[in-house]
Formats: structure tokens, C-alpha cells, sequence
């Protein structure tokens, strides 16, 4: 946590007001306000509801015709459906551990949040305007898009036969095993794997960190967190995988480029190294040695780079 290797955000049965006492106990300083102000679930649901219209525009559908079936109205949950519920989508069907209500019609949001804030996962007993349904059954409606949010797993090869749903975009961690998102390729579900669509918790307290305020998180993940989207979904169906194969392409690349980085500057470091150690032994100004040690910096990483790199790599200096 003291270095940056480990960061962590909110999950089920966690608050906001716990990272910052997992922060505050290891030592590092952080901004208590910026975590008791955040409403817990808001931007792991913000990342979720934004993966979905991406990819809800690639098929060419617009949100206010989409229908929309959220399998758990956790702290996730609820504000996923308010996402979609503020862009006009028709949210028909939602669970709790407690059932399922559907209502083809549309749900009332509004009247959800507020029985929910009263009852608790009873909310589905408690409101009157629609069907109670098998918690199972959502999971097959006929809908634009599923949200699965109640646990890992849900998804899974005794119900992947049976989805109707568009599109797949989980709020929760591991939604479906490695076999179900295969088979929900073939059958041509469009689905995205929940590390990438539920993601939002980890990068606020990222970029929290780094002194971005709410405004600019927003921002940045309607916008550039969007943008990545838009391009893993373009990948995928350009080489003709699913979007989770496309994301592991890409996290393989950029690991790859890590370790072509890590390298070059081994070789520069120890390249440097030798150089002061072969100065040391000359007699000459400090301050020259010194101008000498700058030029140096400054032109070794781009060599080490160049040279680490593969033979089918464009070695231009720029992307160096």
C-alpha cells in the first residue's frame, strides 16, 4: 500500500470509509473526505453502465429503447439502475437475495430506491407494481442487456443455453466461468469480462490519490475509459474473438511492453553506471561531469530501448 503496488476499493460488505482505514492503518496519507463523501458502488456502476453503452452504440441500438434486467440491487446495484433509469432505458426486472419482480412495462426506479432504502433486500416483496419471478428466471429474460450483480459465477453452462440478452455486462466479480464466456461467443451474446466493466471503484481511489476530484473521475471515465472500450469491442471484431479474448491480447501486449520498458532500463542504469565509474578516474571539472551525466540521461534510455527491442518492432526513436 506504502509503495503503490497494492490498491484496493470497495466490494460486497464494504464501504468507502473502510479503504480509508485499510489506508490510514497501513500508514499513508490520504483524503478522508474524499472517501466519506463517495457514495459506495457509484463508480464500479458508472465503469458498468458506461462498458454497456458502448457497447449498446456499437450495435446500433439507443438506450432509450433498451430493456434491462439487473440480477441484484446491492449498493451496485442501485445505482447501475439509476444510470440506465436518468438515460431512459426501461429497467423490467431486478433480484435480491429475498426473489425476482418483473414488470415488461418498466420499473418505477424512483419508488425502488425508495422501498429499498426502507426494506432492504425485501424491496422485491414490498413492491406491488410488478410479477414476482424465480431469481433463475432473470437470468434468461428476453431483454437488450443483463447486468449480473449478485455474486460470481451466476453464469455458468446450465443456463448459457438459455440467454436471450444482447448484451452481458457484469457489475459483479467473475460472473460467469471461462467455458460459459465461450459459449456465449457462439451464440453471439456480447459479453465483457467483469474486471474490465466493474472497475470503477479501483481506478477512484487511483486517481483520488493522485488529487483528481470528482468532477475530473467522471470525466475521465465517460470519456477515456469510454474510448477504451469502443476499442476493445472494434479489436475484438476486427480478428473475430470474443471481447474477453480482445482484452487478453491487449493486457499480454502492454505486460509484454512492461517488460521490454523494465529492461532498457536495467541496460541504461548499468550502462550509466559504468560511465561514472570510468569518469571518476579522469580528471575533470565537477560541473562538467555533471553536464556530461545530463546529456547522457537523456539519450540512453532511447538507445537501450531501441536495442532491447524485437527485430519486427519499428525502431523509431519517437515511440522509443
Amino acid at each position: 500500500i506504502m509503495n503503490g503496488i497494492y490498491r484496493t476499493g470497495t466490494d460486497m460488505g464494504t464501504f468507502p470509509e473502510d479503504i480509508y482505514y485499510i489506508f490510514k492503518g497501513a500508514g499513508k496519507k490520504v483524503n478522508s473526505k474524499a472517501f466519506q463523501d463517495a457514495e459506495s458502488g457509484y463508480y464500479s456502476a458508472l465503469t458498468t453502465f458506461t462498458t454497456a453503452e458502448r457497447l449498446i452504440e456499437h450495435l446500433g441500438l439507443s438506450l432509450p429503447n433498451c430493456s434491462v434486467a439487473i440480477e441484484g440491487l446491492g449498493k451496485l446495484g442501485i445505482n447501475i439502475a439509476k444510470l440506465f433509469s436518468d438515460s431512459g432505458a426501461r429497467i423490467v426486472a431486478i433480484s435480491t437475495i429475498e426473489g425476482a419482480i418483473l414488470n415488461p412495462e418498466g420499473l418505477n426506479i424512483s419508488e425502488l430506491v425508495r422501498l429499498k432504502n426502507q426494506f432492504r433486500d425485501k424491496v422485491v416483496e414490498n413492491y406491488h407494481d410488478a410479477n414476482k419471478i424465480d431469481k433463475a428466471e432473470l437470468l434468461t429474460l428476453s431483454v437488450d442487456v443483463l447486468i449480473p450483480c449478485a455474486g460470481s459465477y451466476t453464469l455458468n453452462a446450465q443456463n448459457i443455453p438459455n440467454l436471450k440478452a444482447k448484451i452481458i455486462v457484469p457489475g459483479a466479480n467473475i460472473a460467469a466461468v471461462s467455458e460459459a464466456e465461450h459459449l456465449m461467443f457462439i451464440n453471439g451474446v456480447h459479453y465483457v469480462p467483469g474486471f474490465i466493466s466493474n472497475c470503477g471503484e479501483i481506478l477512484r481511489y487511483f486517481l483520488s490519490a493522485q488529487g483528481f476530484n470528482e468532477k475530473h473521475l467522471h470525466n475521465i471515465i465517460k470519456e477515456r475509459f469510454g474510448k477504451k472500450i469502443t476499442n476493445l469491442i472494434e479489436v475484438s471484431q476486427r480478428d473475430g474473438t470474443s471481447i474477453a479474448q480482445g482484452a487478453s491480447k491487449i493486457i499480454n501486449e502492454r505486460l509484454k511492453n512492461m517488460e521490454i520498458k523494465q529492461a532498457a532500463k536495467f541496460r541504461a542504469h548499468s550502462l550509466l553506471l559504468k560511465i561514472i565509474v570510468k569518469l571518476s578516474g579522469l580528471k575533470l571539472r565537477p560541473f562538467k561531469i555533471i553536464l556530461m551525466l545530463r546529456w547522457l540521461m537523456r539519450h540512453l534510455t532511447v538507445y537501450s530501448v531501441e536495442e532491447t527491442l524485437p527485430q519486427n518492432y519499428p525502431k523509431d526513436s519517437s515511440r522509443a
